[in-house]
């Protein structure tokens, strides 16, 4: 009843288009003129922006876990999903490394695709110059990282549904943003509901495995909540 109760607000509401008018106005001026593509382009490079660069350590924080978890049930894994674990191994090691070093900028320059046309690029990549594609790595190292994450994840808990849902629901929280004129304006706001989900996800691991019986998972998760927590604070008043 909530969930139909707002849903109706948002779209029935008079004051929600001369609210949505003033807005672009403000924040955005032509963001009505978009096309579906354009929404596409302009939320998928604020989104790895937000999601990658300003929720890192939340997101190696939940990795450190997986891979904590996985080694404690090894046992009970397969050669395909070790592989898959050492292989992601390596990935979270490389993103330790881009977050400590922050010199990295191949895997952290979600900016550079701006100086290209993507979609002339992808019909046409033979023309291409080696930078385009130089600036699709870390869309693709990143979206490749998620997914090993989330498979790792997928096998390891008996909570298959509520896990994908809780995932797919912080992302979601985000893509709505795609079409909000205050994307660069208040976007950052959402950052907080996709955290609270990704820590739902992060306490079923520590309930599933107790980890908490463990002194490095409390060094773990102390360092990088902490330092997620500042990230967010200083990008916010900053």
């Amino acid at each position: 009843i909530v969930f139909v109760m707002g849903a109706l607000i948002l779209f029935l509401a008079p004051g929600n288009d001369k609210r949505y008018i003033a807005e672009t106005a403000t924040w955005f001026p032509g963001f009505n003129l978009l096309s579906i593509k354009d929404h596409l382009y302009i939320g998928v490079i604020w989104f790895f922006n937000k999601f990658i660069i300003e929720m890192q350590y939340i997101h190696l924080l939940i990795s450190a876990l997986a891979i904590i978890a996985f080694y404690r049930a090894s046992e009970k894994t397969n050669r395909i999903q070790s592989i898959a674990l050492s292989v992601f191994t390596i990935m979270f090691l490389t993103a330790v490394f881009t977050t400590i070093t922050q010199d990295f900028s191949l895997l952290s320059d979600f900016n550079m695709i701006k100086n290209f046309d993507f979609s002339y690029g992808v019909i046409n990549f033979w023309r291409m110059n080696p930078d385009f594609w130089v600036s699709l790595i870390p869309y693709a190292f990143w979206s490749l990282y998620f997914i090993m994450l989330w498979y790792i994840i997928f096998i390891l808990t008996d909570k298959s549904v509520f896990i994908v849902l809780t995932l797919l629901a912080s992302i979601a929280t985000m893509a709505v943003m795609f079409l909000s004129p205050t994307l660069y304006a208040s976007g950052s706001r959402v950052l907080t509901v996709a955290t609270v989900l990704i820590l739902l996800v992060i306490i079923h691991i520590f309930v599933r495995f107790n980890l908490l019986s463990y002194k490095i998972t409390w060094v773990i998760f102390v360092t990088f909540s902490a330092l997620n927590i500042f990230t967010l604070f200083f990008s916010w008043v900053i």
